[in-house]
């Protein structure tokens, strides 16, 4: 349970000495967090193909995948099997480039609206339930800078399962995932911030790199260590360091880490390298499961694991389904 001891000792054990006052933080009330159902959230990881779609690119990314001519599925087996190529491996880039990168990228995503012709309350329409969470409940601001610290928060948690993996195959999801943050990264500067020199695009590449590898060294230092240290990580790149911010908002997110980073702990090699997983809700307190609720989880991820029993070359994996 994450508890505040002092409020100074929170904000104060690493204060920013580089805070920056550009766009203020507002003064926000308590956050009072609704209550959630674990066992549901765990099942949509399971359910998701034919129950949520992420976003309108997966979507269409899934239905050409499901539409594939029958002589071009037959000769990628053929392909497959003659050279024995690595399906585990190959399907980093889909899963983790795409698929999982699209999933980050959307927690703290708003419409961008360089040229100033939407109202507030169609940004506000436009916001995915989580991007209210961070933008209202926690009143942080939206910016360019501040999505991004969201989604690296969201990358690091994708960082921590595939570090869990066998070594050379979670190296090229983490690889995969990365490359395509920053690919997607010179996409947005140029359209969002309206830049167009290479070069200054290519500065700011460099400067959130950096805060990508700060933040992930912080997250895994409070990981290792205590809440108090995670909510001061929090703290100093999500709320860059300000100090007018209520405790309950540091609370409510060290709570869904932890319970994410538990789920996620859960999942197996095999089903997480399909896809088979699902952001929780950040703004609702959880309960711990059951053993009843755990035994429902595996027999829904049992149902999922149509492909668990290889039958084509594409199917073939070494990783393990152990686990929901």
């Amino acid at each position: 349970m994450f508890k505040f001891t002092s409020r100074v000792k929170i904000l104060y054990r690493y204060k920013s000495t580089e805070a920056t006052n550009e766009t203020p933080l507002k003064q926000g009330p308590p956050f009072t967090p609704k209550v959630g159902n674990l066992l549901n959230e765990v099942k949509k990881s399971y359910l998701r193909n034919t129950e949520t779609v992420v976003s309108a690119s997966i979507e269409k990314h899934q239905q050409n995948a499901g539409h594939l001519p029958t002589w071009k599925r037959l000769l990628g087996e053929k392909v497959i099997d003659t050279f024995s190529l690595d399906m585990d491996r190959i399907r980093s880039g889909a899963i983790a480039g795409t698929l999982y990168y699209e999933m980050a990228k959307q927690q703290g995503l708003f419409v961008a609206d360089p040229k100033g012709k939407l109202t507030a309350q169609q940004v506000q329409e436009s916001m995915p339930v989580t991007a209210k969470f961070y933008y209202n409940d926690l009143q942080l601001p939206t910016t360019f800078s501040q999505w991004f610290q969201i989604t690296a928060l969201h990358v690091w948690m994708l960082f921590v399962r595939m570090r869990a993996m066998p070594k050379a195959i979670g190296r090229e999801y983490q690889q995969k995932l990365v490359d395509t943050v920053f690919s997607d990264m010179e996409k947005r500067l140029a359209y969002e911030m309206r830049i167009s020199s290479g070069s200054i695009i290519e500065r700011y590449k460099k400067d959130f790199n950096l805060q990508l590898r700060g933040s992930v060294m912080s997250y895994d230092e409070g990981f290792y260590l205590d809440d108090a240290t995670l909510a001061s990580a929090l703290w100093r790149n999500l709320f860059a360091g300000r100090e007018d911010i209520d405790p309950t908002y540091l609370e409510q997110l060290v709570h869904y880490i932890r319970t994410q980073l538990y789920v996620m702990e859960n999942i197996s090699d095999f089903d997480f390298s399909r896809g088979r997983f699902f952001f929780i809700n950040p703004a609702l307190r959880y309960e711990p499961l059951s053993n009843a609720d755990i035994a429902e989880i595996k027999e829904v991820a049992k149902m999922a694991r149509t492909d668990a029993a290889v039958v084509n070359p594409s199917d073939k994996t070494s990783l393990s389904s152990e686990g929901w």
